[in-house]
């Protein structure tokens, strides 16, 4: 499965970066293991991240942003959407819709209007909207892209997945009809769930700046920053765990070339070691994880 690793150049983590520069080889080794990246043209249309991402020769996944620019409460022009898709080709891979956020009748009409325009993005279908829209979306593409799922809490995600799934996203057989991508989609449980073609998370970022680390091996973080508070906590940092967890831990460390003082201290460490895992947890589900069935319910033994 595809697992892109969203916003690593916007993060300044490219391969011409300073912050990568002064990273040591094996932060190096780590960080270059990421192969999919998706990036929000809400912070790339900006600055010099399309020249970083085309000096590093890579492509991205091109998401409109329109989740972050309505947070902020900007809006984003289509037609300068539409143009920045056009004049930056040699930098995308693919691009999404420019969602209207809370309006999926605008959200079609913004998919249209980016096709008129020269632009075949990829649409995308929101946690709540009517079924029958995804079904007219499934029956237009071949890739589409879901979104609004990030503030939704898994027991409520999940219910609603298995019924898009069900109903709409697979045949009689549980094989998916098209490739789908879950925008912001976290939960390892719900990426095995599924056969989802791709997926992204900005998640490898975030958690580091918290002071987590993420092992591909493990489903929870680690709090592992000398800052934390949860350092004078039993069982709820790296240097209070059971020894026996603890020693797990320092092997898993040495086996990816860290040690603890690293990644305890230095942010690049915790960076390098979070994407590469996210990216490693979509590498280790298999190239072939969108054509396994899905089976939202098991079979009843009375």
């Amino acid at each position: 499965m595809r697992l892109y690793i969203a916003g690593l150049y916007t993060s300044h983590f490219g391969r011409h970066s300073n912050i990568y520069r002064s990273a040591s080889q094996n932060l190096q080794a780590l960080r270059d293991t990421v192969h999919w990246h998706l990036e929000s043209y809400h912070y790339i249309h900006k600055g010099n991240y399309v020249t970083n991402i085309d000096r590093d020769g890579v492509k991205v996944f091109l998401d409109s942003g329109a989740f972050s620019a309505f947070s902020l409460g900007v809006d984003v022009d289509i037609g300068a959407y539409a143009e920045f898709i056009r004049e930056n080709q040699k930098v995308i891979d693919m691009a999404s819709v420019l969602d209207a956020i809370g309006d999926h009748e605008a959200t079609l009409k913004n998919q249209q209007d980016l096709e008129r325009r020269g632009c075949p993005v990829l649409p995308c279908f929101h946690f709540g909207e009517p079924l029958d829209l995804c079904e007219y979306y499934v029956s237009n593409y071949d890739y589409i892209t879901i979104g609004g799922m990030v503030p939704i809490p898994n027991e409520k995600l999940e219910p609603w997945l298995d019924n898009l799934w069900e109903k709409v996203l697979t045949d009689k057989d549980g094989f998916s009809r098209i490739k789908i991508h879950g925008f912001g989609l976290t939960s390892r449980k719900l990426m095995v769930k599924y056969p989802w073609f791709s997926v992204d998370s900005s998640s490898w970022v975030q958690q580091a700046a918290n002071g987590l680390i993420r092992f591909p091996e493990l489903d929870t973080g680690i709090m592992a920053s000398s800052a934390s508070p949860a350092r004078k906590q039993f069982g709820r940092h790296l240097d209070t765990y059971p020894p026996q967890v603890s020693e797990y831990i320092d092997k898993l460390l040495c086996h990816y070339g860290l040690t603890r003082e690293e990644v305890q201290t230095n942010y690049k460490a915790r960076w390098a070691l979070n994407a590469f895992s996210y990216h490693e947890v979509g590498r280790r589900l298999g190239d072939d994880h969108h054509l396994k069935p899905f089976k939202a319910r098991q079979p009843l033994l009375f």
